[in-house]
Parts: structure tokens; C-alpha cells; sequence
């Protein structure tokens, strides 16, 4: 009698021990939709008349000045999700800005809409950021093989490394806000940020000075105007001059 007491002790806590494990192997899997809401500038913008797709992304047309970026995903972890979104939407935003030159300024991606794949679970709403936005800054119209090119780039920028896509990343920043600045002299220093950025990955070894002059002789191939350009940046952030030639 004690020992089949035991055995039926042993029995039930290893139906008990069995059913939890299953229960903590089961992940419950959702379907996202991610966005990207994009404010466009009245100087400057990329023009999309209707909904268009660019490897899984959509540009989505809203009101006027105004566009956001899509993308629906299946997955398990919203930090997850949306990382992948992020990474994403920064390669598409990268190359539009490549092949069309309009700015784009980064600003926030978010869990629009949040859907489990059980029939038994209902709808959820989140609302979840994680700041990457894109603003689009001269109303452009990119043709279907301007498409192409930025679906080839978007595809080539996803497979950088954390470390590359970070500088490129920050070169574009610094060129879009160069953009959008209406002051002269801000925008020269934005953008000689940005060259400081390139400088400093293609010659590692040289001077802060010599970085950008030799970036600027490998685009312009005039070394007097490299040497020019690079004194300004000089007088400008040290004699306070306030204004450019």
C-alpha cells in the first residue's frame, strides 16, 4: 500500500514536471506590422504617388509632406522585432538618400499593430518605440530603375558591419542636417563633420588636417581648393570669423 502511494506521488509530479516544461518550451508567435513615420520638408522630398514596396519595406504616401516606411514581421520578442525593423529601414532610408541625394533625418520606429498567429489570442496594440526615424527633405520622383538601384544598395548596406554601418550612419546624419540648415556657415561645418567621418576610415594614420584634405583631393582632384576649403574650417571654428567667401 505505501509503496503504491509512492509510485502514484512519482507518477503525478512527473505528468506535473512533463506539462511544465512544455509549457515553458511554448512561445507564443506574433505577427507586426512596424513603421516609420516620415515628416517631408517643402524644400526637398522624394515623391511617391502610390504605396511602393522595396525588398519587404513599403513607403506609404500620407498626407502632404508627409510619407512613412512599413514592414511586417513574425516574431516572438518585441525588442527583437523591432531591431530587425531598425536595421531594415535605416539600409532602405540609406540608399533612397544615395541614389535620389534628398536628406532624410532619422527619428522614430514603432509596433503599429501587434497580431498573434493563434486564432485564440486576440489583437494587441503596443505603443513601443525605438528612435530611427527618417524626415524626407525638392518634390523627387525616383524611376523604377532608381528603385532598383536603392533595392541593390539597401541589400548591399544590410551586410556592413556594426562597426561600418555605425560611420555611415553618422556621415549621413551630418550631411542631412547640412541640408536642411538654412545658415551657410552651419551647413559648411556639418558637412566638414561628415568628411572628418570619411577621413578618419580611409586614413587612419594621418592628421585630423590631412584626413579630410586628402578626402577632398580623392573627390575634387584640386588639392589648392582641399587646401582652401580645409582653412576655412580653420578660421571658422578658430578667429570667429562669420561668414564664408
Amino acid at each position: 500500500m505505501h509503496m503504491a502511494k509512492i509510485c502514484t506521488q512519482f507518477w503525478i509530479k512527473q505528468k506535473y514536471f512533463n506539462f511544465s516544461c512544455h509549457f515553458r518550451r511554448l512561445k507564443l508567435s506574433y505577427k507586426y506590422v512596424i513603421s516609420m513615420p516620415i515628416r517631408t520638408s517643402k524644400y526637398e522630398t522624394i515623391y511617391f504617388e502610390e504605396k511602393t514596396e522595396i525588398d519587404g519595406v513599403f513607403i506609404v504616401p500620407q498626407s502632404e509632406n508627409q510619407i512613412k516606411l512599413q514592414i511586417e514581421l513574425t516574431g516572438d520578442d518585441d525588442q527583437q522585432v523591432l531591431e530587425i525593423a531598425k536595421k531594415k529601414m535605416e539600409s532602405i532610408v540609406l540608399a533612397l538618400t544615395i541614389v535620389s541625394g534628398a536628406p532624410l533625418i532619422l527619428s522614430d520606429v514603432q509596433i503599429e499593430r501587434k497580431e498573434s498567429t493563434s486564432e485564440k489570442q486576440k489583437t494587441i496594440t503596443l505603443i513601443k518605440t525605438l528612435t530611427c526615424t527618417y524626415n524626407i527633405i525638392k518634390a523627387k520622383k525616383l524611376k523604377d530603375k532608381q528603385l532598383e538601384q536603392v533595392s541593390i544598395l539597401a541589400t548591399k548596406l544590410e551586410s556592413l558591419t556594426p562597426d561600418e554601418r555605425e560611420a555611415l550612419l553618422r556621415i549621413h546624419r551630418w550631411f542631412c542636417r547640412a541640408k536642411f540648415d538654412m545658415d551657410p556657415i552651419d551647413r559648411f561645418i556639418q558637412l566638414y563633420i561628415a568628411l572628418e567621418v570619411i577621413g578618419e576610415r580611409k586614413y587612419p594614420n594621418e592628421s585630423y588636417t590631412n584626413r579630410v584634405k586628402q578626402t577632398l583631393i580623392d573627390h575634387i582632384n584640386d588639392p589648392r581648393l582641399a587646401e582652401d576649403i580645409v582653412k576655412t574650417r580653420s578660421a571658422l571654428l578658430h578667429s570667429g570669423k562669420k561668414r564664408l567667401k
